[in-house]
């Protein structure tokens, strides 16, 4: 995009070299940031996690929300490699131009 704007060639090479020195001053500001923050804490475990948390974004999620059932979302796991070889085998037969009769009967074992 900087390339286009002013027709510089390297352009793209200076804001991916802009865009390196910005994300290392923010780790380098965060880094910092927590430094102190920690040596100012009066429990240190707690405030620990408290900044892993945060950095990980953590959210509690509701699993109830989803709208599957467990018997649902168990099945759908249990018969993931049999409908990915019977997928595969419909469409090898269907390239050969032969029929599917005999992998539609036959059981894999997975």
């Amino acid at each position: 995009m900087i390339n286009e704007v002013n027709g510089d060639a390297g352009g793209g090479e200076l804001y991916r070299a802009l865009l390196k020195e910005y994300r290392m001053s923010i780790i380098a500001a965060k880094r910092e940031s927590y430094a102190q923050y920690l040596t100012a804490s009066n429990n240190m475990a707690r405030d620990s996690r408290r900044l892993i948390n945060y950095e990980r974004n953590k959210t509690k999620v509701d699993l109830h929300e989803c709208g599957i059932s467990p018997d649902e979302f168990n099945s759908y796991f249990v018969s993931v490699a049999q409908n990915i070889i019977f997928f595969f085998f419909d469409s090898l037969n269907t390239y050969l131009g032969v029929g599917s009769e005999y992998y539609q009967n036959h059981k894999f074992k997975c």
